[in-house]
């Protein structure tokens, strides 16, 4: 006989509470870990994420601060965010200061440069903190303006005044 087993859903980890918008929040991730429901965070003091919390570790995490209720795979996120991420930077930097080789000597930028560069994390964060995300928050805005409910002119208001009589006809030429 087939034994079946079944992942751990929310109703394994939580079993009442009082309100959803106070006891709930969405986080932070860190990238790279199959997270299973019901798996302790701790924060990141440096990054800010949260992660597996470990019963020991000076990162920041070994203290608990939440339990995971669903579960969440970011094994794949790191690497598609590096790839646009040194995408968006090929385009965007088209010089720099401050960046030299071993002796000191300024780099020229390159697409291997910008790549190497990219490469170290703290750079790479930096970069999407300051750049990609900014990018991405105004392509979430468009035009600033709210979706309405029904249709596209059913939240707007009449700013025009009436008009007082009809206006004549067009005269057909």
């Amino acid at each position: 006989m087939t034994v079946l087993t079944q992942p751990a859903t929310m109703g394994d980890v939580l079993k009442y509470e009082v309100n959803p918008n106070y006891t709930r929040e969405i986080v932070p991730l860190l990238v790279g870990t199959a997270y299973p429901a019901g798996s302790v965070l701790g924060r990141v003091t440096l990054s800010g994420k949260y992660t597996l919390s470990p019963d020991t570790g000076s990162n920041g995490a070994e203290a608990a601060l939440g339990v995971l209720l669903y579960a969440v795979d970011t094994t794949g996120d790191d690497e598609i965010a590096v790839i646009f991420g040194k995408a968006l930077a090929e385009r965007a930097i088209l010089d720099w200061e401050g960046v030299g080789d071993a002796d000191g000597a300024p780099v020229p930028v390159t697409l291997e440069g910008i790549a190497a560069l990219l490469d170290i994390w703290p750079i790479f964060e930096r970069f999407q903190m300051g750049y990609v995300a900014k990018g991405l928050e105004l392509d979430a805005e468009k035009n600033v303006s709210a979706p309405s409910p029904i249709g596209s002119t059913a939240g707007a208001k009449d700013i025009a005044r009436p008009v007082r009589k009809a206006a004549k006809p067009a005269r057909k030429s």
